[in-house]
C-alpha cells in the first residue's frame, strides 16, 4: 500500500493520512492527534479538527492524567502545582502531551491498512518532575482504528501515571450540526457513575442503576445533558447510533473508566473517554499507577462504523 506524502499546518505540524479497508484517518505531529477519522462510506466517525487550533479536545491523548486535578495541586514527593489549564473550573486538565509535538514515523503496511507509530519523550518539569517515554501507535485496517498508548517510566523514582482520549463520536450526519445527537442513541455498559462537585471533582460514586444516567440499554440522548464519568464497566463496546448509522468504541487493556460529556449547548456530539483512572485520580489515587523506574503501562481501545 503506497503512503500517501505527508501534508504540513502551521498549526498541527505535519500531518500523517492512513488508509486501510476503505477507513481513512488523519493524524497530526502536535499531540498525535486524531484529527479526522472517515467510514468507508466517507461520512466522518468522530468531529474533525479543523484548520485552526482544536476545539475542546477533539481527539487528544491524555497523558499523564486524563481529565481533572483540583487546582493543579497534589502531593507526591511532595507538594507539586500544575498550571491551571481550565481557569474557570480552576483545575488541571487533561496532561502535558496535547499541545506538544510528537515525533511521527513512517507509515507501514498492516494486514490491508496501515500503522503509524508516534512517540514522544516526556522529560520532569515543574508539577511534574517524573520522566516518561510514550509510544503511540494508530493501527487502520477493514476493521476500523486500533489505538494503543504505551508509557515507560525512565526516571529512578516512582512516577504517578494515568491516560485517557477524548474522541467526539459521531452516529450519522454531517460533522459540525448543532443539536443532532438529539436524534441518536446511546449504549453504555457501566454500573456506577461519579457524582461531581462545583469544579466537576469527583465527591462521590453511585450506582447508575434506577438514576437518570443508566444506558447499559440503549438509550435516546434527546434532552440528556452528560459530563459525568462512568465505571464498573461490564462490557467493553459503548454504541452511539443514529437512524443511518452508528459508531462503536470498543474499550481494550487498560481502561477502567469512561468519561461521557455531549458538547455542551451546541451537542454536535458525543465525547466518550476512555480513561484508565478518574477524574482527580493525582489526589485521590483512585486506579493510579504508580509505576517503578523501568515500568510499562499499556492502554488501548478502538473505533469502527456501525
Amino acid at each position: 500500500m503506497t503512503a500517501l506524502t505527508p501534508a504540513f499546518s502551521p498549526v498541527h505540524g505535519t500531518l500523517v493520512t492512513l488508509t486501510g479497508g476503505g477507513y481513512t484517518a488523519q493524524i497530526s505531529e502536535v499531540g498525535a492527534n486524531l484529527n479526522r477519522l472517515l467510514a468507508p462510506s466517507g461520512r466522518d466517525l468522530v468531529l474533525p479538527v479543523g484548520p485552526g487550533l482544536r476545539e475542546g479536545y477533539r481527539g487528544s491523548v491524555l497523558s499523564p492524567w486524563p481529565n481533572r486535578i483540583a487546582n493543579g495541586v497534589y502531593n507526591f514527593e511532595g507538594e507539586q502545582r500544575l498550571s491551571v489549564t481550565e481557569p474557570e473550573l480552576r483545575n488541571a486538565s487533561h496532561g502535558l502531551v496535547a499541545w506538544v509535538p510528537w515525533h511521527l514515523g513512517e507509515p507501514v503496511t498492516v494486514d490491508d491498512g496501515q500503522q503509524l507509530t508516534c512517540s514522544l519523550h516526556l522529560y520532569p518539569q515543574p508539577g511534574y518532575p517524573f520522566s516518561l517515554s510514550l509510544q503511540l501507535v494508530y493501527t487502520l485496517t477493514r476493521v476500523g482504528l486500533h489505538v494503543v498508548l504505551t508509557a515507560q517510566n525512565r526516571g529512578k523514582t516512582l512516577a504517578p501515571y494515568a491516560a485517557g482520549f477524548h474522541p467526539y463520536l459521531l452516529a450519522d450526519g454531517q460533522a459540525e450540526t448543532e443539536g443532532v445527537i438529539d436524534r441518536w442513541s446511546l449504549e453504555l455498559p457501566a454500573t456506577r457513575y461519579l457524582e461531581t462537585d462545583h469544579q466537576m471533582i469527583p465527591v462521590a460514586e453511585h450506582p447508575v442503576a434506577g438514576s437518570t444516567l443508566d444506558s447499559c440499554v440503549e438509550r435516546p440522548l434527546a434532552g440528556v445533558n452528560l459530563d459525568h464519568g462512568f465505571g464498573g464497566l461490564i462490557c467493553t463496546a459503548v454504541t452511539l447510533r443514529g437512524a443511518s448509522g452508528g459508531t462503536l468504541l470498543m474499550m481494550g487493556e487498560g481502561t477502567r473508566w469512561v468519561q461521557v460529556y455531549t458538547d455542551g449547548t451546541a451537542r454536535r456530539g458525543v465525547a466518550v473517554e476512555p480513561m484508565s483512572a478518574p477524574a482527580n485520580a493525582f489526589i485521590t489515587g483512585k486506579d493510579l499507577e504508580l509505576l517503578n523506574p523501568g515500568q510499562w503501562h499499556t492502554m488501548s481501545w478502538s473505533l469502527a462504523a456501525l
